[in-house]
């Protein structure tokens, strides 16, 4: 209806960033026992995203592939520590802490990169796609609490969660299937700016 490709919109619509803003939002706004139920959400999404949402781009892509990706091999990793009450070797968890956060901001260099060369009408698709994004996310989560009896600190988080703005790996998986990474970029961009009017939002909803 907007002369858009849908595997262009749809993408950052359905994966948000759950994991380096959602996470430690979870916890600023509900507490150290809100972590539990984010990482959660944060898992699940991830694991759809390197499944479903790789096969969104590209048809051809096999689901017997997906498991040899490093973030989903990195999160079967760290669910078997967790449940086997692993003790991690402190000098390995320093560089895996390392070479972790050092891989965000590799993203987001990239992600500059492709906005240097944005043209006008990217920008202007962007901003579409940065208040869709949270307006859509809170209206289905709101929607799914209708149907599903959630306890009060899972159905804030919930809306919350709706309300986050798109991943940075949207771009990365729309630059590697080539499909108009400079729309994406922006949208990326400006929906992680665009949270800072809708995420007060959201969490003034979840909690008056």
């Amino acid at each position: 209806l907007i002369g858009s490709q849908p595997k262009t919109l749809v993408p950052p619509m359905m994966f948000n960033n759950c994991g380096n803003l959602g996470l430690p939002l979870a916890v600023l706004a509900f507490g150290e026992s809100a972590l539990a139920p984010a990482v959660v959400m944060f898992v699940v999404s991830n694991v759809i995203h390197f499944s479903y949402g790789a096969w969104l781009l590209d048809h051809h892509t096999k689901l017997t592939t997906v498991w040899r990706s490093p973030s989903i091999l990195a999160t079967i990793a760290g669910l078997a520590v967790g449940f086997l009450g692993i003790e991690v070797w402190p000098p390995l968890l320093m560089s895996i802490e390392m070479v972790g956060d050092i891989s965000i901001p590799l993203m987001l260099f990239a992600l500059g990169v492709r906005l240097a060369d944005s043209r006008i009408s990217a920008v202007g698709f962007g901003l579409f796609g940065a208040v869709l994004r949270p307006v859509v996310g809170m209206a289905l989560a709101w929607a799914l609490l209708q149907m599903l009896e959630l306890p009060p600190r899972e159905q804030a988080l919930l809306l919350v969660f709706g309300a986050l703005p798109p991943a940075v790996l949207n771009y990365m998986f729309a630059e590697r299937y080539d499909q108009e990474p400079d729309k994406v970029a922006s949208m990326v961009l400006i929906g992680n700016l665009a949270a800072v009017v809708f995420l007060p939002i959201a969490l003034a909803l979840v909690l008056d």
